[in-house]
C-alpha cells in the first residue's frame, strides 16, 4: 500500500489469495499459456507457481501487472478462491455505491 497515493486509498480493495496469486493468473491454463509462450499442460497442475515465474524471467513485475490487465476474469472464477473474493468484492462495493460488472452473466 506505500506506493498507493493517500487520496485514492478509499478506491482500493486487496484480495488475498489462499495460496498464491499465481493460481489466480493460471486458471485459465491455456490462455495463460499462449500468453507466456508455454505448453498448456505446464499450468494444468496443481501449483503452476514455478512455471509462471520460470516463464516470466528476472523482474516479473511489469510482466505481471500486463497479464492481471488482460487477463479473462471471468475464466478466473473458476478458481474457488478467486471466485469467493470476487463476490466479496462486488458485495463491497455495492455497499459503496459502485457497481462491478458480474462477470458470471457477461458474454
Amino acid at each position: 500500500m506505500a506506493k498507493l497515493p493517500e487520496k485514492y486509498g478509499f478506491l482500493t480493495t486487496l484480495g488475498v489469495p489462499d495460496r498464491n496469486i499465481e493460481c489466480w493468473i493460471c486458471a485459465n491454463a491455456g490462455w495463460i499459456a499462449e500468453r507466456v509462450g508455454r505448453a498448456t499442460s505446464n499450468f494444468q497442475v496443481d501449483d503452476p507457481s514455478g512455471t509462471l515465474k520460470n516463464a516470466l524471467g528476472p523482474a516479473p513485475a511489469a510482466k505481471v501487472r500486463d497479464i492481471v490487465k488482460d487477463a479473462p476474469l471471468k475464466s478466473w472464477l473458476a478458481n474457488n478462491s478467486f471466485e469467493a473474493f470476487y463476490e466479496d468484492l462486488r458485495v463491497h462495493a455495492k455497499r459503496l455505491g459502485c457497481e462491478i460488472e458480474n462477470l458470471r452473466d457477461a458474454n
